[in-house]
């Protein structure tokens, strides 16, 4: 005859499924929280130059009242999604600007860049400056004279990320670059983005 200080068979059947069901709830929570921290969690896209080279360069510092600078930026960059998602942005703007003011700007197309991968974009900007449209003092001439020019860009994308092409999540990467531009060899040097 079994004793009543021992539970009975059903009961302790109830017990290990109270048990399994809770340990599993908890494995269930414990996985959620990882993956949440890990193939969950949006990241926002690196968007960098690669290279930046120049075509084209035209400056002018022989007149007494007023220089002038042209030249074409030819410049490589990247875009780099580490998503488990797709990232789309919109159209943006690359600008570039000497001492501050803006002297050129180019277009940055729409498009796609896929789940856990890199595109590569090219871009050309004209730049253009000139002392007499400026009101003001403008350096132009003795950074001309000096060989060396300093510029600096900057450019913000607004787009979405697709987790797993279903969960949609809004991402800016922004890009701020400084480069300092030798006009005797016509090359760029110092490229830096922050």
């Amino acid at each position: 005859m079994p004793s009543q200080d021992q539970p009975s068979r059903p009961r302790r059947s109830l017990t290990r499924i109270i048990l399994f069901v809770v340990v599993l709830i908890i494995a269930h929570a414990i996985m959620i929280v990882i993956l949440e921290m890990t193939i969950f969690k949006v990241r926002t896209p690196k968007y960098r130059f690669d290279s930046v080279s120049l075509t084209d360069v035209n400056t002018n510092s022989t007149s007494s009242t007023s220089s002038s600078l042209r030249m074409k930026l030819n410049a490589q960059a990247t875009i780099k999604n580490k998503n488990f998602g797709p990232y789309k942005y919109y159209d943006c703007y690359l600008t570039i600007f000497y001492r501050g003011k803006s002297v050129g700007e180019v277009v940055v197309k729409e498009a796609k860049v896929k789940t856990l991968s890199i595109k590569k974009l090219t871009l050309s900007v004209n730049v253009t400056y000139s002392e007499s449209a400026v009101s003001g003092k403008s350096n132009l001439k003795s950074d001309i004279s000096s060989g060396a020019l300093i510029m600096s860009s900057k450019s913000e994308m607004r787009g979405r990320v697709k987790l797993l092409k279903i969960i949609p999540k809004d991402r800016q990467p922004k890009m701020q670059c400084t480069m300092s531009i030798n006009l005797a060899q016509k090359v760029v040097r110092d490229l830096k983005c922050d």
